[in-house]
């Protein structure tokens, strides 16, 4: 079992950098590998890999860091509760169990169970993944729509949205195009709409009343709208194909979810 609590649906890695000091990285299946940049003063400086400026760090992970990606990047976390993230590639080739239901991330060999959807990466002619960012197909109001799997998902709420919503101001969320929010608000407006709900950008969310992934209904989930082109110009570059939001734990933070990435498949259960 991985050292990680489950924080506000989301799972916080606990990394002993020396004696005196532990640090907190999201475990994000959509994020980069990096840390706070004063970390640099407790932890050896490393070179990035060839042809990136600067320095990053090395951090002792369990398991590893596949190689050619050990070196976490010094930049600033945008996430008041954690001290970095643990990116993507911390979990390609592997099958990981995100236990949301007893608070536990694990490694685990394989995943044969039922309520299997697919999981799609760019790959290499060979198999091999080619980019970390995994997408998945969910149906939504009728439509399929193509989204990042991406456990990091995380919202911080605006205080007019705390007051709507209530729990904690810091959350799991998920993410999608203004675009689509424009077409489910215009279909559905009787679907619950908070607007200026994040601190970021004043973004609205809007709470749709099913979410299908792989035949199952996860049920009620909240998405934070984001700017159409965070996805469609920026992350689709990442994925095998175009997406237009993410799908994180505000879908299926109630579930014990297995993710295996070499024969591309998530179970929930």
């Amino acid at each position: 079992m991985i050292d990680a609590d489950l924080v506000d649906g989301r799972f916080l890695l606990r990394v002993q950098v020396d004696d005196g000091l532990l640090v907190r990285l999201l475990a994000d299946t959509c994020g980069g590998f990096h840390v706070r940049p004063d970390l640099g003063g407790a932890v050896p400086y490393a070179a990035l890999p060839p042809g990136e400026e600067g320095e990053g760090v090395r951090l002792v992970l369990d398991p590893e860091m596949p190689e050619g990606h050990e070196v976490a990047r010094l930049l600033p976390v945008q996430l008041p509760d954690v001290d970095g993230v643990l990116g993507a590639w911390w979990f390609v080739d592997r099958t990981w169990a995100f236990d949301y239901l007893e608070g536990r991330l694990e490694l685990v060999q394989g995943y044969g169970g039922e309520g299997v959807a697919d999981l799609f990466l760019p790959r290499w002619p060979d198999g091999r993944p080619l980019l970390p960012y995994a997408r998945v197909i969910t149906e939504i109001d009728d439509q399929e729509l193509d989204l990042i799997f991406d456990t990091g998902a995380t919202t911080q709420l605006s205080e007019q949205a705390h007051a709507v919503l209530g729990g904690p101001r810091i959350r799991a969320s998920s993410f999608i195009a203004k675009s689509v929010v424009q077409r489910w608000r215009n279909r559905h407006p009787d679907w619950p709409f908070v607007e200026r709900a994040s601190i970021v950008g004043d973004s609205a969310m809007i709470e749709v009343p099913r979410v299908y992934l792989g035949g199952r209904d996860l049920g009620p989930t909240w998405f934070e709208e984001r700017p159409d082109a965070n996805f469609l110009e920026v992350m689709s570059q990442w994925t095998d194909r175009p997406v237009v939001g993410a799908l994180g734990a505000s879908a299926y933070g109630h579930l014990r979810v297995v993710v295996d990435y070499t024969r591309g498949r998530v179970g929930l259960e």
